[in-house]
């Protein structure tokens, strides 16, 4: 497997500890690598889940994988990763995104700094259309799936219970044989 915007690898971890077969990569900006590295020894499991540092929008993240995951961050939220996603699956293989942005809430101010001290080097689009309160399952994003062979399998809501009326939408595609 591999997680796009792994940051601290702990959905790696946690599903290589759950899985003893499972290989995982954690993907993410060079600078972040560090702390992944740190957790990923505190589990002992350098040996199964390795780092590798990168921009997931730029540059190539490999292929032939089971599963492809994403958290909260742009990889899996963006329409036009999509066609990346299903070039790195293998038939067979599941996509899996956990994103926010589906909740009707009010503006966060807080969120949105957060958000805003990201950085996506070589990106020309501004910032503010990669906000976390962007919609994630608009019509654009679902008939890309469809368009790159992902045929959706299910969509949960997980609600947030620190946020009253907040949570995300996990989406989990199959890529056709």
């Amino acid at each position: 497997m591999i997680d796009l915007g792994g940051g601290h690898g702990l959905y790696a971890i946690a599903l290589a500890c759950k899985n003893s077969t499972l290989n995982a990569i954690v993907f993410d900006l060079p600078g972040v690598i560090p702390l992944t590295k740190k957790y990923i020894h505190s589990y002992n499991l350098q040996e199964r889940v390795l780092v590798q540092g990168g921009n997931f929008l730029t540059d190539n993240i490999g292929d032939n994988y089971d599963l492809i995951f994403s958290s909260s961050n742009p990889s899996g939220k963006s329409p036009d990763m999509i066609k990346k996603i299903s070039k790195g699956l293998k038939p067979g293989g599941y996509f899996v995104t956990v994103q926010p942005g589906d909740e009707t809430v009010a503006y966060d101010p807080i969120n949105e700094l957060e958000f805003s001290l990201w950085t996506f080097e070589n990106i020309k689009i501004p910032k503010k259309s990669w906000s976390k309160n962007k919609k994630f399952l608009t019509e654009e994003y679902l008939n890309a799936l469809n368009t790159h062979k992902l045929s959706v399998q299910s969509i949960s809501r997980i609600s947030d219970p620190y946020i009253k009326n907040y949570g995300v939408s996990m989406l989990i595609a199959k890529k056709e044989l």
